[in-house]
């Protein structure tokens, strides 16, 4: 097993960077690490990946995870809040264009 000498990520013989620090691979350290399950696929090289990665060691190119989270209605505003300054604003065009 082969291990980044910078940050003691594992890294394969093939890879030319390492995914954790993003330093440029050369000679490696036998220490014992952990390793995370494989989750993701470089859409650039179509390998596996591990989740935190910044960069696809085979192919150096950035990765950026997808999360779940929602996007807020308005910017800078919680969904709840959102949700109901429209609705008061809708009430309010209607209320000004049934009124005027």
């Amino acid at each position: 097993m082969n291990f980044c000498t910078n940050c003691g990520t594992k890294v394969e013989s093939d890879w030319v960077t390492c995914p954790k620090c993003s330093v440029t691979l050369g000679i490696v350290s036998q220490e014992h690490q952990s390793l995370q399950n494989l989750k993701k696929m470089c859409i650039n090289c179509g390998r596996e990946i591990q989740e935190g990665w910044e960069k696809c060691p085979y192919c150096n190119n950035r990765i950026k995870f997808t999360t779940n989270k929602k996007k807020p209605i308005i910017p800078g505003f919680p969904n709840w809040l959102s949700a109901i300054l429209v609705i008061i604003f809708v009430g309010l065009w209607i209320w000004i264009t049934v009124i005027l």
